[in-house]
């Protein structure tokens, strides 16, 4: 689809750039060009070490980027579905320098220079950096530093500095594997705990990390070893203490973070006790996901976990007493509070989250930035901050976000639209569709009125036919699921600007026995390079789980068939040829983002968040 929305709900901003002439990263292990102060600890706060200031730290993961999660990228397929698997796959294929030219392309798209800046506006002061083993040590000469070692991580920090953002350096995947998860690199390995080699590896690459970076105050802490949970306590603790030492040796300033196990720090005792100093402890709390509550209302299982629970010691205070056990800092280092529940709502949600975490003096990093799926748009609330759009959907409302709305297409609550631009060459047709739909069971009852399509010339030529109701003429319907009802020349519950009569699209909650779906569409033809002046009315008429949208694609709608004009595209790497796969990466730096505007706008809001009740 190539046509371009001015007014879209997605963040523009102005983007900062930053060239070497080689295209590399020069020596910012020592080199700086933003100096923030360097931190440290002071009993459970996370302070500025030449005043003992204390600092809230307040930022996400930049999950997906150097350490592949197939599920944030919309992306699976059988015998390929990690890092490993990936990067075997395209050896296999293509070779081991094409596999190292690939993995590069898509790193260098996944995060790129547009990116820091969308990470500043949420008010971010730190950004957690997951790391893979191999970005650094080159894989097949153990103990050896790749040439482009520190190229990502060295720009990561820098950019981040230079926005007024620490950096925490994550191990999140060591050699051999720490869990039997994907995100460790390679699923089901667990090598490390019984593999002295891997340790011995391990322990070296940390070496080599504080050698770099032990000067460099914009490195807030660096954390050992991300969820360390493939072995016993005692083995985690004995192996996070291993590498505590060997960084400890060469950079006696920075904050080491030592990973509970799970979510049980107890086992590493007060730190004090054990010869350590300057170090945080590290949590990720995932409250009401991952089988925890899994029939609880959201706001019941958050409330709890942020506000002690029914008991008034449990949640955040169990935490608060344990931490004033050990008298050391906490990260909380990954934590997920608003997916699913609405972009307002999850906003809120996620606000809260932070607020609480600060009043106790924790610092917090949610998972994660950025998320990518087949269909694109943000939805209810995926786990991204942001994510790719849907580029032919052209206007969205949903009773998730905006119950009972009553907008122009220039106002709609999800994603709105007044004006095209068409670019290419020529003339081409388009469908433009019109759709409603609404969950299993629920309440369909949508009114369209007065849509025009006119070219933004002196003419002002009107593009479709019929665009009052006043009958079908002009207009195919077609029923995708369940049973939908199209009345024309309706003349009852007008949105608020339209005029005339409308066209209602509905289906009672007693005649919906599974997802309803349906549209309406008409052909048209369309002039490149021309701009077009997109306007219309909808309203919904008290539907639950039900949606509108409206859509401009180029295959023509068939029954039984959604539309979703899906901007990315599911990828086969043991079979699709090397020009798909190049597409993709390229994709992912490419493509337009919608921001989670819900999240942003609480994020740094001065507005009273009262979706909880207030910290005492």
């Amino acid at each position: 689809m190539m046509f371009c929305l001015s007014k879209i709900a997605a963040l523009t901003c102005v983007l900062i750039s930053t060239c070497y002439a080689d295209g590399s990263i020069k020596d910012k292990g020592t080199s700086l060009q933003s100096t923030l102060p360097m931190l440290r600890t002071k009993d459970q706060y996370w302070v500025r070490a030449n005043d003992e200031a204390r600092v809230n730290l307040k930022g996400t993961n930049l999950g997906n980027w150097l350490l592949h999660e197939f599920w944030m990228m919309g992306q699976s397929y059988d015998g390929v579905h990690d890092q490993c698997s990936l990067e075997a796959k395209l050896d296999e294929r293509f070779g081991y320098s094409e596999k190292e030219r690939l993995i590069k392309l898509f790193r260098d798209n996944w995060i790129s220079q547009r990116d820091w800046d969308f990470l500043a506006s949420f008010g971010f002061n730190m950004v957690r950096l997951p790391l893979l083993w191999s970005v650094m040590e080159d894989e097949k000469n153990p103990y050896s530093l790749r040439v482009d070692a520190w190229d990502y991580v060295d720009w990561a920090i820098d950019e981040a500095a230079k926005r007024g953002m620490y950096t925490i350096l994550d191990m999140h995947g060591v050699v051999g594997g720490q869990t039997i998860h994907d995100h460790s690199g390679c699923a089901y390995k667990n090598q490390y705990w019984h593999n002295t080699e891997f340790q011995k590896r391990t322990v070296w690459l940390w070496e080599e990390i504080a050698k770099r970076y032990k000067n460099n105050p914009n490195v807030a802490a660096y954390g050992l070893l991300n969820e360390p949970w493939g072995s016993s306590a005692e083995n985690c603790v004995d192996r996070v203490t291993e590498l505590y030492w060997a960084v400890r040796q060469i950079d006696p300033d920075h904050i080491i973070i030592l990973h509970g196990w799970h979510n049980d720090i107890s086992a590493f005792g007060k730190p004090t006790d054990q010869g350590m100093n300057n170090v945080a402890f590290e949590l990720h709390p995932y409250p009401g996901l991952f089988g925890d509550r899994p029939n609880d209302d959201p706001w019941d299982v958050h409330h709890d976990w942020l506000r002690c629970g029914q008991d008034g010691r449990s949640g955040v205070c169990e935490v608060d007493e344990i931490m004033r056990t050990v008298n050391a800092p906490l990260l909380m280092g990954e934590f997920q509070p608003w997916q699913g529940i609405g972009l307002d709502q999850g906003g809120k949600f996620a606000r809260a989250t932070y607020d609480t975490y600060a009043y106790y003096g924790w610092a917090a990093a949610s998972w994660s930035y950025k998320l990518t799926t087949i269909g694109g748009g943000n939805g209810v609330g995926h786990w991204g901050m942001l994510t790719n759009a849907k580029s032919g959907l052209l206007v969205n409302a949903n009773t998730w976000q905006c119950s009972g709305w009553d907008a122009s297409f220039a106002k709609a609550c999800s994603r709105n639209t007044d004006s095209i631009k068409m670019d290419f060459d020529g003339t081409r047709t388009f469908y433009l569709v019109l759709k409603a739909g609404c969950l299993k069971g629920k309440n369909l009852d949508i009114v369209f009125n007065d849509i025009s399509l006119t070219k933004d010339d002196g003419t002002r030529e009107e593009m479709l036919v019929n665009g009052q109701f006043e009958s079908s003429t002009g207009w195919t319907e077609v029923v995708v699921n369940g049973t939908l009802s199209y009345e024309y020349n309706y003349a009852s519950s007008r949105p608020s600007g339209g005029q005339g009569n409308s066209l209602r699209m509905s289906s009672p909650q007693t005649a919906s026995s599974g997802l309803t779906n349906g549209l309406i569409y008409q052909l048209i033809t369309l002039q490149g390079g021309q701009r077009y002046t997109l306007t219309g009315y909808f309203k919904d008429n008290a539907g639950s789980d039900a949606w509108a949208e409206v859509y401009m694609v180029e295959n023509m709608p068939q029954v039984g068939v959604d539309v979703q004009d899906y901007p990315n595209k599911a990828v086969d790497f043991s079979l699709d040829p090397l020009e798909d796969i190049e597409a993709l990466f390229e994709y992912f730096g490419s493509c337009e983002y919608e921001i989670n505007d819900g999240l942003q706008y609480w994020m740094t809001t001065n507005e009273n968040n009262d979706v909880f009740p207030a910290l005492p």
